[in-house]
């Protein structure tokens, strides 16, 4: 017996964003614990300028590094980010029914 999902058991767009908004704050308290590590270690060895650079495309790599690896590890089966288990959102496969793969998560950060 399938058990497809029906269209009310989808999250409406609003609710989506929510846990989006949720979890890119705890994205970027994590870009923020990364670079406060970093910082102090390389502000000793390097110019104010340099230093700036530095820091401004270290928090962008490492933003971007944190989010792809934080929503493959969450969205993966049997998993949910703080995010969607706040909302009651569920990661699904095309046919609706079992939770994704981290590999198959993994893909779709690099395919949207």
């Amino acid at each position: 017996m399938t058990n497809k999902a029906s269209k009310e058991d989808f999250a409406g767009f609003w609710v989506r964003v929510a846990s989006v908004c949720v979890d890119v704050f705890l994205i970027s308290c994590l870009a923020v614990v990364a670079v406060a590590v970093v910082s102090p270690i390389f502000h000793k060895v390097m110019s104010n300028g340099s230093f700036l650079k530095f820091i401004t495309f270290y928090l962008i790599a490492v933003s971007i590094i944190i989010t792809v690896l934080y929503f493959a590890w969450f969205n993966a089966l049997e998993r949910q980010s703080p995010g969607k288990k706040l909302f009651g959102i569920m990661v699904l496969d095309d046919t609706l029914l079992q939770g994704i793969s981290f590999s198959h998560s993994l893909k779709r950060s690099f395919n949207t």
